[in-house]
């Protein structure tokens, strides 16, 4: 999991609104802050960000969820990790086409 050091963070927003792929990112008052619920720990903020402010660590133990089976399946953990909404319906099949008119 992430976390931003405040005395370092420069508020550039790099790591958050270009880079965080989970929106885990997000800005409070004048610095930029981790909310560790949503945080992958995939390190794309680290990486991205100019001053060094970000370093990623290893979630206890206890806080670790078992690794998905699919991609599938963490994608829709995820989303409700987030609160996300379900993907919406699929439309309905078509029917019989309409006739032309004249």
């Amino acid at each position: 999991m992430a976390t931003i050091d405040g005395t370092r963070c420069s508020a550039c927003g790099v790591c958050a609104e270009e880079r965080c792929p989970v929106d885990a990112v997000v800005l409070e008052g004048a610095v930029y802050t981790v909310k560790l619920e949503r945080c992958i720990g995939c390190g794309v903020c680290a990486i991205a960000c100019p001053t060094g402010a970000i370093s990623l660590a290893r979630r206890p133990e206890a806080e670790r969820d078992e690794p998905p089976r699919t991609l599938m399946r963490w994608g829709l953990a995820r989303a409700a990790c987030r609160n996300a909404h379900p993907a919406p319906p699929p439309p309905p099949p078509a029917g019989p086409e309409s006739p032309a008119s004249g």
